[in-house]
């Protein structure tokens, strides 16, 4: 090969190199050095958004609606945190008005409001609760005027409800900081609504560059379980698509070919006629007639893999809820071993963290207005009394009241505690299921104990 051939082909081979490097730099996903690098940042990058669910109204309510798993996560932290109600504790009530409390709680939905106006903070990242009085909205309430034949209502909204009456720079500051009366009004379908009518509720708080676009409000759970979800709806939807050509019927038929590029249109019904047939008679009749020539065989997918895939899926967005997978997907337990109750513990300690702590604030104003209506003032040891999360079984249960009975007859019986004292405890316990009265302990310790032969006698008598 002569020098002019060779720098001709050492040249051409430059030139391929060039486009070949160029052809790689212009695909997508590529870099210098072939895949994301481990110390690089775009490998994180790329598994972001940057772009927050939250603020999409019409996409989180279709969500809730139509898919089951989000409305579960979203709504069974919730419902199980109340689990028992959860009441008052205080004393400067008695007995019977704590009662009369908790009725009044449960049969006017005020529970109710305030678990559902969780449930929107929890999906929008922001709800409340409107308090109606009768009077004018646009007026401050002053809870302390509230009497017993006042009508209070309780109506839960979700942030979208609560728009400000004057937009400004300032409006995210007022939900994200202030939690006083002083901000701007609201404002409900067009009605104005005074600052001290509205409690407001936020759910996980967002960072500094982000609030400005939430308004101040809190995140939607859906925030973080947004890969979870999409990883468990390619798998649904992969699933889906393989059950329908889990089963493929193949027909070799002679002439097939043939029939198709000489008859034209004409051929191509025929045996889309015979095809139909025949299909007809393996659904219905379990039997197939075809000719000779012809042959019929049908390929089945193995789907062997999917169930360890599914395992894994529903692992991943239990974890992302936080919430026991047998729980989320109403699986049955195999048992309660250790594993099981340190899912259960942990479970019921995101419950107290996220749901019982978090909102206790939001819960005792409301139980505030409440007190005020029905007995004329506030409480100032008002505390809330929560049932205990862990539930216990017939037999536990019934330890644990023999365990309490003996512990009130013990300090009765070294005369610690009076007999009051001791009917309280059994009433507030539920410990034997029925009620007592003050001085029923007193008079069944008063009576004589009556023996068999007195007894005998007063039958016979």
């Amino acid at each position: 090969m002569s020098k002019k051939q060779s720098a001709l082909a050492e040249e051409q081979a430059k030139n391929r190199l060039n486009n070949l490097t160029q052809l790689y730099h212009q695909l997508p996903n590529n870099t210098p050095f072939g895949n994301s690098q481990i110390s690089s940042i775009d490998t994180t990058a790329k598994m972001l958004r940057q772009r927050l669910i939250t603020v999409n109204r019409s996409l989180l309510s279709y969500l809730y609606l139509e898919n089951g798993l989000v409305q579960t996560g979203i709504d069974m932290p919730v419902r199980d945190a109340f689990r028992g109600g959860v009441s008052i504790q205080t004393k400067e009530l008695n007995e019977t008005e704590l009662e009369e409390f908790n009725y009044y709680c449960n049969n006017n939905t005020v529970i109710e409001s305030i678990k559902q106006a969780i449930i929107w903070s929890r999906l929008f990242g922001g709800g409340g609760i409107i308090i109606e009085t009768g009077d004018e909205p646009n007026k401050k309430l002053d809870y302390k005027t509230l009497k017993q034949d006042t009508q209070i209502k309780f109506y839960p909204v979700d942030l979208w409800e609560l728009s400000f009456s004057s937009q400004s720079a300032r409006n995210y500051e007022e939900i994200a900081y202030r939690e006083d009366e002083k901000g701007s009004p609201f404002l409900y379908y067009g009605t104005i609504i005074d600052r001290s009518r509205v409690f407001t509720v936020k759910n996980r708080h967002s960072p500094s560059l982000t609030r400005p676009v939430l308004r101040g409000w809190g995140v939607s759970e859906i925030e973080h379980i947004l890969q979870a979800l999409n990883v468990y709806q390619k798998l649904m939807e992969f699933i889906f698509e393989a059950t329908d050509e889990a089963k493929i019927d193949v027909y070799k038929m002679e002439g097939y070919n043939t029939s198709l590029l000489a008859s034209g249109q004409a051929g191509s019904n025929a045996i889309a006629t015979h095809l139909s047939v025949v299909n007809q008679q393996k659904n219905y009749h379990n039997a197939l007639v075809l000719d000779a020539t012809d042959d019929y065989i049908q390929k089945q997918l193995n789907l062997s893999g999917f169930d360890g895939l599914f395992k894994q899926a529903t692992k991943y967005i239990a974890n992302a809820w936080g919430i026991p997978e047998n729980f989320l997907f109403g699986q049955g337990s195999s048992g309660l071993n250790s594993s099981n109750e340190e899912e259960l513990q942990k479970y019921n300690s995101m419950l107290s963290a996220l749901i019982r702590d978090k909102h206790q604030g939001f819960i005792l104003d409301i139980y505030k207005i409440t007190c005020q209506k029905l007995f004329g003032f506030v409480p100032k040891d008002l505390e809330l009394k929560w049932e205990p999360l862990q539930s216990l079984t017939t037999e536990q249960e019934e330890t644990r009241k023999d365990m309490e009975l003996r512990r009130l007859l013990k300090l009765y019986d070294r005369q610690i505690i009076t007999s009051d004292k001791v009917i309280e405890g059994v009433n507030q316990q539920d410990i034997l299921g029925i009620k007592f009265d003050k001085g029923d302990f007193e008079s069944k310790l008063a009576e004589p104990e009556s023996s068999p032969k007195d007894h005998y006698e007063t039958e016979n008598t």
